[in-house]
């Protein structure tokens, strides 16, 4: 009896030792358009996580400056919500997808106990109305069971791509309009290099 009593013991404090070490990662990524992702700032970096069982995390993709996507057709879709990891095996989690146009959340599906196998960490397929729009997507993620790690390879989604680069006949993105504090700094910019080309021939022109 007590050998039993002590093994239970035993296990349970490991259970807890692996709660207690357990991480909630926040990944905030914004968008840009044309492929360009970078991170918030105050985001964890995905690229430098290694995530196990028990962990989880939030993953925020935003398009920026307006920027948003549009469903072109209903479609069973699966890449588009996943993140892309480097390790092949068996993952279980519970997981909710959000759609959010500004504040407002226009989509969410969640499941529990999905389950993965090799190069992503996220939803199976979803399935998504045509004429939506949205510019956000939120995936809230834990991994319940796992026997490899996972170690995210890309900013974007699996496998590395914006949603309407991976699919097209699927998903559309419109790029958004830079603000004013950004347009002024292109501006100056673009005003720089003409003035160092003008400086340039200027010199060129007196040398002759």
């Amino acid at each position: 009896m007590k050998p039993m009593y002590f093994a239970t013991i035993a296990a349970a404090a490991i259970l807890a030792a692996g709660a207690a070490n357990a991480t909630a990662y926040n990944f905030n990524v914004l968008y840009s358009g044309g492929g360009v992702a970078t991170l918030a700032a105050g985001s964890d970096d995905p690229l430098a996580t290694t995530m196990n069982a028990g962990d989880s995390f939030t993953y925020t993709l935003t398009g920026q400056n307006g920027g948003h996507w549009n469903t072109i057709g209903a479609s069973d879709i699966f890449p588009l919500f996943a993140m892309n990891v480097a390790e092949c095996g068996n993952r279980t989690g519970d997981r909710t997808l959000n759609l959010n146009n500004g504040a407002t959340n226009i989509f969410t599906d969640s499941v529990v106990g999905d389950s993965q196998s090799c190069v992503h960490l996220g939803t199976n397929t979803v399935h998504l109305e045509g004429g939506m729009q949205f510019d956000q997507w939120q995936l809230i993620y834990s991994i319940t069971s796992a026997d490899v790690t996972s170690s995210p390879s890309s900013l974007l989604p699996w496998p590395g791509q914006a949603p309407e680069e991976y699919r097209p006949g699927s998903i559309s993105y419109t790029a958004g309009v830079p603000e004013p504090a950004a347009w002024a700094l292109m501006i100056a910019g673009f005003g720089l290099v003409g003035g160092t080309l003008r400086a340039r021939h200027k010199k060129v022109a007196v040398s002759v």
